[in-house]
């Protein structure tokens, strides 16, 4: 019974900077019909880079949603004609001025209220090419940290990003977990 939902009509409540509010009605199995407000977000990306000295290289930004500067991995979101990969080097490139082997970790879903899709990136191979090139809206400060006491600091959360799913998956593709 799980699987007849019937999807009747989708509208756009409200769209901006690629963020909104999408209404959908659906036929549910046993029947009924029901409106879900979803969340509508532009897929993004976040990468999980460790330098060859063996730090974690995150970005210290305001977060506007939560009205406080945070630590979070370099992240963006996939324009149109960008590819996941394409994104990802891009948005590593302009937030920390770093390049590197990226590989895809994980494909995620936040949550079941929301559509968007995010790619975990990571790189243990990466380096210094240029200095930060943020958006007109970004104020970043690359920062670094040992690998050994991230999970320590991901888990007394406090300045720490809410991408505690990217972090965990990242480390684990690369073994340090």
């Amino acid at each position: 019974m799980v699987e007849k939902w019937e999807e009747l009509s989708r509208k756009i409540l409200f769209e901006e900077y690629g963020r909104g509010i999408v209404v959908i009605r659906y036929r549910l199995p046993d029947g009924r019909e029901e409106d879900f407000y979803i969340k509508h977000e532009r897929p993004f990306v976040r990468i999980i880079a460790i330098t060859d000295d063996n730090k974690v290289i995150a970005v210290r930004k305001f977060e506007a949603g939560i009205g406080k500067v945070l630590v979070a991995p370099p992240a963006g979101y996939i324009k149109a004609d960008e590819s996941p990969q394409q994104a990802a080097e891009r948005e590593f490139l302009e937030e920390t001025g770093y390049e590197g082997d990226l590989r895809l970790a994980a494909m995620t879903h936040s949550d079941g209220y929301t559509d968007v899709t995010g790619f975990v990136f990571v790189t243990d191979k990466c380096k210094k090419v240029a200095e930060p090139t943020a958006t007109k809206t970004e104020f970043l400060e690359v920062v670094f940290f040992p690998v050994q006491g991230l999970r320590e600091l991901i888990k007394k959360g406090g300045d720490f990003s809410s991408d505690t799913q990217a972090w965990y998956l990242g480390l684990d593709y690369l073994g340090l977990l």
